[in-house]
């Protein structure tokens, strides 16, 4: 009977806030890994016109990887 006073009993709200927190993860998730390349591949080169010479190395670089 003590056992079951110690463990916390889990409410729908705790439930419903774990699986938010667990779509709200993946989401960002998909933002960094899937649509960030995308972004890249968009903007360096615009950036590659207007930066200095050793921002244009950096910005190459990141190039790049997006392309990989």
């Amino acid at each position: 009977m003590s056992q079951n006073l110690l463990i916390p009993k889990a409410d729908s709200a705790d439930i419903h806030s774990c699986c938010l927190l667990q779509y709200v993860y993946l989401g960002f998730w998909f933002e960094r890994y899937q649509c960030f390349p995308w972004f890249v591949l968009m903007i360096a080169p615009l950036k590659l016109l207007f930066v200095s010479r050793v921002e244009q190395s950096h910005e190459q670089v990141r190039y790049f990887n997006a392309i990989n």
